[in-house]
């Protein structure tokens, strides 16, 4: 992790994207390596107090029975939250499917508003 010399005087601002350790949305061991590197930003200022976070989980992982009972329970309700705009993209999906299934896919849709858009100019500008 590198320091950003751009942050404002006294401000402690890291770029994680430059360490190619860090993935663009980091699993467990990637969060604990962006906050190791911080904390060695904030030691090398002498802010960090205590130990740098470990580089590996303490705890073992989730066994398979813990996992569906977090799913069955708060994982049920995190999704829901988690996907309020996915309904949308669901049933355009399923109008897509619909269209495939029906033979009017993209190919007729486009061509038929083609044809309602150069009438509508064609009424409008009176060509």
């Amino acid at each position: 992790m590198t320091p950003d010399r751009t942050a404002a005087p006294g401000a402690v601002r890291a770029r994680a994207a430059a360490d190619a350790v860090v993935p663009s949305h980091p699993g467990e061991r990637g969060h604990r390596a962006v906050a190791r590197g911080f904390h060695r930003l904030l030691a090398d200022r002498g802010l960090a107090h205590g130990v740098p976070p470990a580089p590996e989980p303490a705890q073992p992982p989730p066994s398979r029975a813990d996992t569906v009972l977090w799913l069955a329970t708060a994982g049920t309700g995190w999704l829901l939250r988690r996907s309020h705009d996915l309904l949308p993209q669901l049933l355009l999906v399923g109008e897509e499917l619909r269209h495939w299934a029906d033979g009017t896919g993209p190919a007729p849709l486009d061509a038929r508003a083609d044809t309602a858009l150069a009438a509508a100019l064609t009424a409008t500008m009176g060509r």
